[in-house]
């Protein structure tokens, strides 16, 4: 069934906590789905990737993939994407529902993004493609600012605790090396600094960043 799948329980159980934690202001809660993953199993259909991709990636090839196999696994992809989206849908709705929308943070991003058969390759490749690195990241804030805007300043994963420390309230450490992306909000005039493309301005642009995928290093700017 739906309820049984990981996602789902997940879901379910961060529900249930938001319910025990009415009236219970402040408190942090992290919801980690697992799904989208392979082996791309959504409700109602057979997985069509091992479990797991060995190790984490595989050509396209070597799996013996035809074209229509291939969309195949897209159209699987597609649907646990829905899948999973449904019930954070429910997550939020009750966060909603419970009053507590209007005064709580909410950080939503992906961990790494998914090969779906470009450039030949299926998963996670270790290799520096805007598939795997390019991700959701999207931050609500509580009083709305800034609902609907864009930007294309290159946020990152280090960019989450220090920004949610921010909002907390509380100094950030030294040591990190994240940007406070409250810096997005708090310069916020109530307008569209670009009526055409919604862009927002935010901190200044890191002049180049760093990541690592597998053991494969990342280095890029905005112009490469």
């Amino acid at each position: 069934r739906e309820q049984d799948y990981s996602a789902a329980r997940v879901a379910g159980d961060g529900i249930d906590l938001l319910r025990e934690l009415e009236g219970r202001q402040p408190f942090f809660l992290g919801v980690d789905m697992f799904d989208p993953m392979e082996p791309f199993d959504p409700p109602g259909a057979d997985p069509i990737l091992p479990v797991p991709l060995e190790p984490g990636w595989a050509r396209v090839d070597d799996m013996g993939l035809d074209e229509g196999s291939l969309e195949r696994v897209r159209e699987l992809y597609a649907a646990e994407l829905s899948f999973v989206d449904s019930w954070i849908g429910r997550l939020l709705d009750e966060l909603d529902r419970l009053g507590m929308a209007s005064n709580t943070l909410v950080y939503y991003l992906s961990d790494h993004g998914m090969a779906l058969g470009e450039r030949g390759m299926i998963g996670r490749p270790p290799r520096a493609h805007r598939e795997v690195y390019r991700v959701p990241y999207m931050i609500r804030d509580p009083d709305g600012r800034r609902a609907g805007d864009r930007t294309e300043w290159h946020a990152s994963t280090h960019d989450v605790a220090p920004t949610v420390l921010s909002w907390l309230g509380l100094t950030i450490p030294g040591k990190m090396q994240g940007e406070d992306l409250t810096a997005f909000f708090d310069d916020f005039t109530g307008e569209d600094d670009d009526d055409d493309r919604d862009i927002v301005e935010g901190p200044p642009g890191r002049r180049h960043f760093t990541s690592a995928i597998g053991t494969t290093v990342l280095a890029g700017g905005e112009d490469y």
